[in-house]
This record gives structure tokens, sequence and C-alpha cells, in this order.
């Protein structure tokens, strides 16, 4: 028996109850971990295959055999068994040029931002049990409703739950708003929040002001709480360096690009971008149930908001970081324009 504390056993999602997958430290030979497990488990437990190419081995195991192969030396690794189900790729052709051109390798055909006719392929799980939090300021609402909302508005067609973090605009206009007051109390009761549903979580930040390290730090606990956090560049045509939150270590910021693959005029640029997505003459929800045509990063970070979740909708288990990596790893290298030196080149891409 090992002197150390027994080692964890990973969830997965839609795991099969009582099967799990195992492997064994690299330095363990494979016949050695498998007669490890096979000559102390019952006749109530199985294995049902054994791998020597990733040293591990898959099996039914009762409750107690599996606290004996969580206390076994030679095991490294412990994971729920799971379904494995076809990704059915979905698409419409009512989607608007960002969600076309976030969706396909090469610039869609068309070029009117104000049409409804792009098609959008997107996986049919869309981000189902993912949650979006959205810390911004709206209209039509008192300030500081926490409220639940089944909508699709990130990236328009997700499906998701989304839970709105919502201040007066007319807050921010007359000086009433501060990043202390509203919008770090919005970051720390989402870090609170979103842990304790037991549910991947996105929070969507549109905002922007100057450089502040506080602001900073809460959002890069935002994203230690498990909260992966995308936040915009700011529309300043400036480095992102100077901004907050954007220029916060663990998020992921979001630079804005128009419909011919070129860098918003307006959008900051720098080290802190991560990844670039569509936000010039982007057509969104607006007050009453209407819609506009909005242009800012503001428009962009929804567009990889969306994205995450639905990354996290396939696999739950993903971390912040993992997150980042992936839509950096997705996305399209070197097809935009009028990118400034020392600036990524990586235009956001659902990978359908």
């Amino acid at each position: 028996m090992s002197s150390s504390p027994p080692i964890s056993v990973k969830k997965t999602k839609d795991a099969i109850p009582g099967r799990y997958i195992v492997t064994f430290k690299g330095s363990v030979d494979h016949d050695i971990g498998v007669s490890s497990v096979t000559d102390r488990i019952d006749s109530q437990s199985n294995v049902t295959h054994k791998w020597g190419f990733i040293n591990g081995l898959a099996g039914a195991f009762t409750n107690a055999d599996l606290e004996l192969l969580r206390s076994n030396p030679h095991v490294a690794s412990i994971e729920e068994d799971g379904h494995v189900h076809t990704q059915v790729p979905a698409s419409r052709n009512d989607g608007t040029w960002g969600l076309g051109r976030i969706s396909s390798v090469f610039i869609p055909p068309g070029s009117d931002p104000n049409a409804l006719t792009y098609t959008y392929k997107y996986d049919d799980s869309a981000g189902a049990g993912t949650d979006v939090y959205i810390i911004a300021c709206l209209q039509e609402t008192d300030p500081w409703i926490f409220g639940q909302l089944d909508t699709d508005q990130i990236s328009q067609h997700t499906a998701l739950k989304v839970f709105l973090l919502i201040t007066r605009p007319s807050e921010i206009s007359q000086g009433r708003a501060t990043w202390g007051k509203t919008f770090i109390s919005g970051m720390d009761w989402v870090a609170t929040t979103a842990p304790a549903t037991g549910r991947p979580s996105v929070a969507s930040m549109s905002l922007a002001g100057g450089r502040v390290e506080t602001v900073n730090l809460a959002a890069n606990h935002l994203v230690a709480a498990g909260v992966t956090t995308v936040v915009a560049a700011a529309n300043n045509n400036d480095d992102a360096t100077k901004y907050s939150p954007a220029s916060a270590s663990d998020v992921i910021t979001v630079g804005a690009s128009d419909i011919n693959d070129a860098k918003a005029s307006f959008s900051n640029f720098g080290t802190p971008l991560a990844i670039w997505a569509p936000g010039v003459n982007v057509i969104s929800t607006w007050n009453n149930g209407g819609r506009n045509t909005l242009s800012g990063t503001s428009m962009a970070t929804p567009h990889v908001a969306g994205v995450c979740a639905y990354l996290l909708g396939t696999d739950p288990t993903l971390t912040p970081k993992e997150i980042k990596k992936t839509i950096r790893v997705m996305a399209l290298k070197g097809v935009l324009s009028s990118i400034p030196p020392g600036t990524t080149n990586r235009l956001l891409n659902n990978g359908l």
C-alpha cells in the first residue's frame, strides 16, 4: 500500500456508472501494473481492455475495488468511462457575416454586412449545459439585476442558459459607475456563484477602461475560480497593455476585424490580444426586441465567448487555460491584414 493520499477520480461527461479508465505510471511495467489490479479485485469487478501503448486498462469496478485502485502505488490516473456520441454538424442560412466568418476557412461569399443570409456551421451540441455570465452595460433594466435567461444571444445560435449581470449605461455616462462599485463587485459575484453551480462557465466582458491593476487582479481571480473569461481589447486604436481588463494576463482578450479580414480601424492591439473576431457592422439584438448594427471589440467578444462555451459543452473538464490554448490552435493563422507588429494574427474559427 502507498503512504500517499489516494488519487482523485476524474469526472467525465455522460459517465457510465461503475466503469473506469486507469493508466499506470511511466516507470511501471504494463504487465506488472495489470497484475496489481487483477490480482486484487473481487469477482464482481473485471478488466475489459488492456493497452500497452498508453500503459493502461479499462474495466468495471465496485466501489471497494475503486478505493483499492485509488491507493495502488502503480496507478497514475483514474477517469470515469463515458459514452461517445457522434458529433452532428448543423448549419443555418440566416446568420450574420460574423457567424459565417467564424465557421469558414475562407471569407464567405457576399460583402453585405447587413444581410442575414450567411451560412453558419456549428456542432448541434451548441454549448448545452454551459453557463455564460455577461458582465456588461445594457439598457431596459435597473442596476444589479441578477437574472436568468434562455437565449441564443452569445454567438446568436449557441442556445445557452445565460446569467445576466447588468448595470445601466446611464451610470457610466453620468460618472456613477466605477470599477469598484460596479464591475469588480460583478466579477466577485460571478467568481462566487459560478463554481457553486457545478456547471462549466464563461464570463463575457464587453467593457474597458484605463489600466487598473486591481481590475486585472480581479479578472485573473475570476479565471482562477474556473471561469473562462473573455474581454474586449477596447476601441482606442492603441496598445491594449494600457487598458483593463484587456491587459490582465489570464483572460482571453479579443480584437475586432472587419468583413474583409482587416483589423478594425478602432481596435486596440498588442501583446495582450489572444484572438481576433468579427466586430464591424455586426447585427445584434436591441431594445424592445429590435435589432441594431454595431461596431466595436464589444461585438467581437461575444463571438469568442460563444465558441468557448461550445468547447466547454463538448468537454466540461477543460480549464480556462486549456480553452484559451484551444481557440488559438483552432484559429486561422495569418489571414488578417493591417495587424501591427508584435500582435497575434489569429482569427477565431469554430473548427467546422
